[in-house]
């Protein structure tokens, strides 16, 4: 592995999915079909065994693996259950040994106190952001990025909306990786809510938007019920200037 810059945490990288290895030969001879039952081939405890799209994956017992003794699980099957809340209920009425990732955040506490030893949360090495398209308006003017991430207030997504241990950030790189105590927030991130809004207020009206003509983008979002209640989470002064659709 060759990096441009320093990267002290590159080594605990190596674990994550997407520098896992990959069968060369396989990859080049059926493209991306490679990853179809009957072409797929892997290195780890479980087999590919059957694939219904946007119903379940289901695996089996790898008598290949390195470690196949230590193998406790002989099958599993992982079901494509897209609302949070019916994953939850499933697996209260028995259908289901685990859940998703991702409990909703209006369940998460009564959950965590009616199933203290069911409930486990680790942190992940993730940074939930949005994506802009700075090409086009309105977001071509850094005055309306600046303002946006200037009222966004992470601090209510974090405790108020999701409430499941997550930690508000306005850098990229989690702080909890290796090192990461180097890493500095920005300087306005330690200012009041209050004093970002007039200033994001105050960068909105220069790029010329105001109450008669609030400013309007779209933003694109997956299934996830989760996402949409973070978009719903306005910045305060959005009240004033700011006005958005989901689709």
């Amino acid at each position: 592995m060759h990096t441009d810059n320093p990267v002290p945490y590159a080594v605990g990288l190596t674990t994550h999915q997407s520098l896992l290895p990959l069968p060369q030969k396989i990859v080049e001879k059926f493209g991306d079909a490679w990853v179809k039952k009957d072409n797929i081939v892997g290195n780890g405890a479980y087999k590919l065994k059957n694939h219904v799209i946007n119903e379940k994956i289901e695996f089996e017992r790898n008598p290949l693996y390195w470690n196949d003794k230590e193998t406790v699980v002989n099958s599993a099957t992982f079901l494509a259950i897209e609302n949070a809340s019916t994953d939850v209920a499933r697996y209260r009425a028995g259908d289901l040994d685990i859940t998703n990732y991702a409990l909703p955040p209006e369940q998460f506490a009564k959950l965590k106190k009616e199933l203290p030893d069911e409930v486990f949360t680790t942190r992940t090495l993730a940074t939930y952001s949005y994506e802009i398209n700075h090409t086009k308006a309105p977001f071509y003017d850094v005055r309306v990025r600046k303002a946006l991430n200037l009222a966004l207030d992470r601090n209510v997504i974090t405790d108020k909306v999701l409430a499941q241990g997550q930690t508000p950030t306005y850098v990229f790189t989690p702080t909890y990786i290796a090192e990461g105590e180097l890493i500095q927030q920005p300087a306005y991130s330690k200012e009041p809510m209050a004093k970002r809004n007039e200033e994001a207020i105050k960068l909105l009206e220069e790029a010329g938007f105001s109450k008669a003509n609030p400013l309007k983008f779209t933003i694109l979002y997956n299934t996830n019920e989760n996402h949409k209640k973070l978009l719903l989470q306005q910045p305060p002064c959005g009240k004033l200037i700011l006005k958005a659709w989901w689709t």
